[in-house]
């Protein structure tokens, strides 16, 4: 990030490019990062390195689960949140930052 708080750099997977019409659709274009999606409340993270923090986030904005990502333990449980569509923002390490949808039903 610069002097502003803007990343220097950052890639969005849900670039329109991908042309994705569904879940199953962008979760498999983002190499199963998280899975299985939709989810009945238990995620896991793929090719993310340790450190990097996920964030679940409301279609209203606003950030309703954080968790940092550690080394073995890529089991996120969100069966806390009520079903519904959900955005995920994954920042890296290295500054990169991941973004997609994630559905949690009953």
């Amino acid at each position: 990030m610069d002097e502003n708080m803007i990343p220097s750099r950052a890639t969005f997977l849900s670039d329109p490019s991908l042309c994705c019409t569904s879940v199953e659709e962008m979760v498999q274009a983002e190499y199963d990062m998280i899975y299985p999606n939709p989810s009945s409340g238990v995620v896991f993270i793929n090719n993310v390195e340790a450190g990097s923090v996920l964030e679940i986030i409301g279609l209203t904005g606003k950030t309703v689960h954080s968790a940092v990502v550690g080394p073995s333990a890529k089991r996120v449980a969100l069966n806390h949140l009520p079903s519904g569509l959900y955005l995920f923002k994954l920042n890296g390490t290295d500054g990169l930052i991941k973004t997609g949808r994630i559905a949690l039903i009953d």
